[in-house]
């Protein structure tokens, strides 16, 4: 029974084209004579490393993704040990997505999205409830401000007649 695999390989990058596209050719030669099938390989081109690698610190990536039979696998990983042209690479088995698996992950993004619309929603109220709160106190101060203003400018009338009382009471 075959298997779904993922292989991503590193390639440095002051290798030239034509040994590199060699290389792929030898590998996926290596894949379909064993009765597996090879699905055109993706290249990421030249990316740097996280970490020096056989004193390189940037490699050329492609990722493949293919069929075969479990029991070839180990063949073909010892073939790729030898290849010098390879810094690095790294076959993982991968799931085939059903229809019911891609249904799930929809339906999953959509909660995720309406439950981060929501929370923004909720956000915005609170930013909105505190604004008009940090209003209400500006122009609470503001009135008190000018309450104080006009409370120092007027003068009581008890205070006027006692003023009164007192500059007639002085003797001329």
């Amino acid at each position: 029974m075959t298997q779904h695999y993922e292989l991503l390989m590193i390639f440095p990058v002051n290798l030239e084209e034509k040994q590199r596209e060699e290389a792929l050719k030898k590998i996926f030669d290596s894949i379909t004579q064993n009765q597996g099938q090879v699905q055109e390989p993706e290249v990421w081109g030249n990316q740097k490393f996280a970490y020096e690698i056989k004193h390189q610190t940037n490699g050329f990536y492609v990722l493949v993704e293919f069929d075969q039979e479990p029991d070839q696998l180990k063949k073909m990983d010892a073939d790729m040990r030898l290849m010098p042209e390879l810094l690095r690479y790294l076959i993982t088995k991968k799931k085939v997505k059903t229809e019911a698996d891609i249904a799930k992950e929809k339906m999953i993004q959509e909660k995720i999205v309406a439950k981060k619309n929501e929370v923004a929603k909720q956000e915005e109220i609170a930013m909105e409830k505190e604004v008009k709160a940090k209003e209400e106190v500006i122009k609470k101060k503001e009135e008190a401000t000018k309450r104080a203003k006009a409370d120092m400018g007027k003068i009581s009338l008890d205070d006027l007649d006692e003023k009164l009382d007192e500059i007639l009471k002085e003797e001329v």
